[in-house]
């Protein structure tokens, strides 16, 4: 097995607790290609779902930084790589300014990915966890998650865990809908 097989691998195993240090110590190579997936160099793990771990990841061929999002554990099924495919999609069929955009999809030696932008705000559950937004912001933020939403809708999808969780912010300080995992 490859290193940076070896390190993503290690990012998507076990608990938090067990995988933390042995993947920090992965990542802290000073090697860049001991942290290399493909055209991606792993950073950092950045978080973990139910069906995926994402990381920071540096995307060598146009020097940027992305989030990269593995399938994680028992997803990683027949039918949960094909969840995770079909999420992969869905997310690239929706183009609007208030949604979070797929770059690229795909798989390698067994490892199914996708890229997306780094989106370095918070999500909205953090923001609501530092307290109470303006009632004018609270208007701005639901009519544009409310029309990005409708943009889905007109498409035939449907989120099925749409949340504060859910809604991240870009460096300008738009929200942005992600996760269509549980999409229909």
């Amino acid at each position: 097995m490859t290193d940076w097989l070896a390190t993503a691998r290690v990012g998507v195993a076990g608990s938090d607790d067990d995988v933390d240090a042995t993947l920090a110590a992965a990542l802290a190579s000073d090697d860049p290609e001991e942290r290399r997936y493909g055209d991606y160099e792993l950073v950092e793990r950045i978080g973990r779902g139910g069906m995926g771990v994402v990381f920071r990841a540096r995307q060598a061929s146009l020097a940027r930084d992305v989030a990269l999002k593995f399938i994680v554990g028992d997803a990683a099924s027949a039918a949960g790589v094909a969840r995770f495919v079909a999420e992969s999609r869905v997310a690239a069929r929706l183009n609007h300014p208030n949604i979070v955009p797929v770059y690229e999809a795909g798989a390698m030696e067994g490892m199914h990915y996708f890229s997306m932008p780094l989106l370095r705000g918070p999500t909205l559950a953090q923001r609501l966890d530092e307290g109470a937004i303006g009632r004018g912001e609270a208007v701005m933020l639901v009519g544009k998650i409310a029309a990005a939403v409708d943009y889905a809708h007109r498409l035939g999808l449907v989120h099925l865990d749409l949340k504060p969780g859910n809604v991240l912010f870009d460096d300008r300080g738009e929200p942005l809908v992600g996760d269509f995992g549980l999409a229909r």
